[in-house]
């Protein structure tokens, strides 16, 4: 069975094999206090879109330190004071 291009390359099931992972999402990180990764397939083409269906594309001016206790990233701006901010807590 091959992926479908028109969801981004994912295989049957809906599930890529191995994800993106890029992020966070720039609507998740405003809008709801959190960072979300891409879902779509690791090596896709075009933007990335997370798991809440947001497209978007590299935040260039995030910290995007991964977070060691929550698969994410730092959403607190490059160059911050202090600690990081995973939308979930400090670290």
């Amino acid at each position: 069975m091959s992926a479908d291009p028109k969801d981004g390359g994912l295989p049957p099931g809906g599930a890529p094999q191995q994800a993106c992972g890029s992020g966070p999402c720039a609507a998740c990180v405003d809008a709801r206090q959190m960072s979300s990764p891409c879902v779509l397939a690791s090596g896709h083409d075009g933007p990335h879109r997370c798991g809440f269906g947001d497209v978007f594309a590299e935040p260039a001016n995030k910290c995007l330190e991964l977070c060691p206790h929550f698969d994410g990233w730092c959403i607190r701006d490059k160059g911050h004071d202090g600690v990081h901010w995973c939308g979930r807590h400090d670290y």
